[in-house]
């Protein structure tokens, strides 16, 4: 094992356990960058894509451009992005080795960036700015799986798949037939929201079809550039099935509240799962159309397909790689971060359905046990003060149906109900996955629960490994 791997697996050993204990906090990452504030200022003198459009395509597409910088300017002060990190240095390290490769394929060097975002994406801009999501580290199963998503993302830089959806883009804003619609819509009198809505959702579906084109052709490059790296092509095609299943990781939970919520002793009652009309809000069903949006505008499109595509073009890769313990680690720390984002953020029906997702589908995710109480809290904090809306969605029919059935029960609870639920679901941590931190959560939950017999439970299970704390 070389010095810089001995060094790499050190400092993760050192900052996960000081992570997970509280010692090193959200607030204590870093979210600043000189050198970010630098690039965007150059990046904003650097617009090649607009050179050679007509004056009315240019007021068009200019303000696209400026709305695109003042999104990274204020994701930015939100804190968004993250630097210095363990992560960081392993996303760096992929992109360089990718880079260094194949050096002259590239008109200039890209410049990455770290957002702890939920959404299991990246994407690399017109400019060479390429953002990957702590969202999608996690979920990939090996360096070499991000590997591919990071060529593949470059592979867009290269062959400047930003210009050509923009002129595809620009062929419909600009061609007759869309500006007679306007036209149109502008004289009708009723409905006009609706008929440009409508007329929108026929652009996205003519432009993503064209868009899957570029997909492949993406992925064909991405082969190419991780030829003469490390990364094992066999391994790294794998991320399809990975995405094809993460576009949104709640459909795949499967929510069994009974069992979350409710022991023998402690059942859960149906009327929180039966009531139909509670947390209901009154929307149109899908059109096909609406549907066939959805569905065109998945962030991963057709990843069975590229997949088996990709198969096909390559021969079985033997290239093995001393990183796979180093980055279990790296997607450990980056699903916390992610976790702690949605957690500050106060998107809390989306964290708890992360966190059983993770612990469904990852052996490292038992860490997460400490935040549900302190979730279903609180929800009943929010109940008390009739926001319960700000944290949890109300139901549409857009959701995945388990999603539905999940913030139907969420929106059925009192701020009694919250509280002996959390109780509950402390009741059913095993003692070894107990940390003092719910402390604070039982005693907020034992002011409200009026089910006496819980909470002496709770306290009897709870000081089985904290004798020292008093109710």
């Amino acid at each position: 094992m070389g010095l810089k791997m001995k060094k790499s697996i050190k400092i993760i050993a050192t900052v996960l356990p000081l992570f997970f204990s509280g010692i090193i906090s959200y607030a204590q990452l870093i979210y600043k960058s000189d050198q970010f504030d630098r690039v965007i200022e150059e990046k904003k003198g650097d617009v090649q894509i607009l050179e050679g459009l007509s004056k009315e395509q240019l007021n068009i597409f200019k303000p696209h451009i400026t709305s695109y910088f003042k999104t990274l300017e204020y994701n930015y002060k939100d804190s968004l992005y993250l630097f210095s990190t363990e992560i960081n240095k392993k996303v760096q390290d992929i992109a360089e080795s990718i880079y260094n490769a194949n050096q002259d394929r590239f008109t200039q060097k890209p410049f990455f960036i770290l957002s702890t975002s939920d959404q299991p994406n990246a994407f690399c801009d017109f400019n060479g700015i390429m953002v990957v999501n702590t969202g999608l580290i996690e979920l990939v199963d090996d360096e070499h799986q991000l590997a591919f998503v990071i060529a593949h993302e470059l592979a867009h830089f290269i062959l400047k798949h930003a210009e050509t959806s923009m002129s595809k883009a620009l062929g419909v804003l600009g061609s007759s037939e869309f500006k007679g619609k306007i036209k149109e819509i502008k004289r009708m009198e009723y409905n006009k929201v609706k008929k440009f809505e409508n007329l929108m959702k026929d652009l996205a579906i003519k432009t993503s079809s064209h868009s899957r084109e570029l997909e492949s052709d993406a992925d064909a490059l991405a082969v190419e550039l991780l030829k003469n790296t490390r990364f094992n092509l066999s391994k790294a095609i794998k991320v399809m099935e990975v995405l094809e299943e993460v576009d949104w990781f709640y459909e795949n939970v499967q929510y069994n509240l009974s069992a979350l919520y409710g022991t023998s002793e402690f059942p859960l009652d149906n009327i929180f799962l039966t009531d139909p009309d509670k947390g209901f809000s009154f929307f149109q069903q899908q059109t096909e159309k609406e549907k066939k949006l959805q569905d065109s505008l998945h962030t991963h499109p057709d990843c069975a397909e590229r997949y088996k595509t990709l198969q096909g073009s390559i021969s079985n890769d033997s290239k093995t790689s001393n990183e796979d313990e180093l980055f279990s680690n790296i997607k450990e720390l980056s699903a916390d971060i992610t976790l702690k984002r949605l957690l500050k953020k106060r998107a809390l029906a989306y964290s708890y359905s992360r966190i059983l997702y993770l612990e469904k589908n990852q052996n490292w995710a038992k860490e997460y046990q400490v935040y549900k109480a302190n979730i279903f809290n609180q929800f009943s904090e929010a109940q008390k003060k009739h926001r319960l809306n700000s944290l949890c969605p109300k139901k549409s029919p857009n959701m995945p149906e388990a999603f539905k059935e999940f913030v139907v029960f969420i929106h059925n609870q009192s701020v009694k109900d919250f509280a002996k639920h959390a109780l509950v679901h402390i009741l059913n941590t095993p003692i070894e996955l107990l940390s003092k931190e719910l402390a604070d959560d039982i005693k907020q939950a034992f002011e409200v629960c009026e089910d006496e017999a819980l909470k002496i439970k709770v306290a009897s299970h709870y000081k089985r490994k904290f004798l020292d704390f008093n109710f």
